[in-house]
């Protein structure tokens, strides 16, 4: 098998409650992402993935719901970064304004929302979480975006919203590599090939 067992590590039972009553998820306490082992030759590049706090909150109030997910940002960035690791040489998430004197690609992040969905349906009534998202990779020095992905992530509620977000956050990134595969964005990077933009929109 090409991918590590994932193990849970949550930290005792129940939760904390946040000001509206809600449940409070703390993604420090959250689950390890299983690593990407896909076997290629890295691009010789550093990637930067740029998580604004103006884009990408650290906080995140669940709409259509009184639940929150707290530390956020860093656990998105770690999803993000492992789902791209055998892609690139190095991968650093960085605060927008960082300086770096390589020649490197930048992939800027922004997300929309994170919403809960009841479904009522005969025998099955759940909650599903949803997150709208997008990512635009560009080579530095360059204003034309080389691969833009817009998409969705999505998991059913399950007993803790930690668990939840992982799954959310897995299927949101599970969606980009498959375009990244789709669209060859490994090999248009590998060769420098960046003069058409290759763009996709769920």
């Amino acid at each position: 098998m090409k991918f590590l067992v994932i193990f849970l590590l949550f930290v005792g039972c129940g939760g904390p409650k946040n000001a509206a009553g809600g449940y409070e998820a703390d993604m420090r306490k959250g689950w390890i992402f299983g690593t990407n082992t896909e076997v290629v030759s890295p691009i010789p590049k550093t990637l930067y993935i740029v998580l604004d706090p103006t884009k990408v909150a650290d906080d995140i109030k669940i709409t259509n719901s009184k639940d929150t997910i707290i530390h956020f940002r860093d656990y998105f960035g770690i999803g993000i970064k492992t789902a791209l690791k055998p892609y690139f040489e190095k991968i650093e998430v960085v605060a927008p304004g960082f300086v770096t004197p390589e020649d490197h690609i930048i992939a800027e992040v922004k997300l929309d929302e994170v919403a809960a969905h009841e479904v009522l349906a005969e025998n099955d009534n759940h909650t599903t979480f949803t997150m709208r998202w997008s990512i635009t990779f560009r080579p530095d020095q360059e204003t034309e975006a080389v691969f833009s992905y817009t998409g969705m992530g999505e998991s059913t509620a399950s007993k803790k919203l930690e668990d939840t977000t992982w799954r959310m956050i897995q299927s949101a990134t599970d969606g980009l590599r498959k375009e990244w595969t789709d669209k060859n964005v490994y090999q248009t990077l590998k060769t420098d090939n960046a003069n058409e933009p290759i763009s996709k929109e769920l």
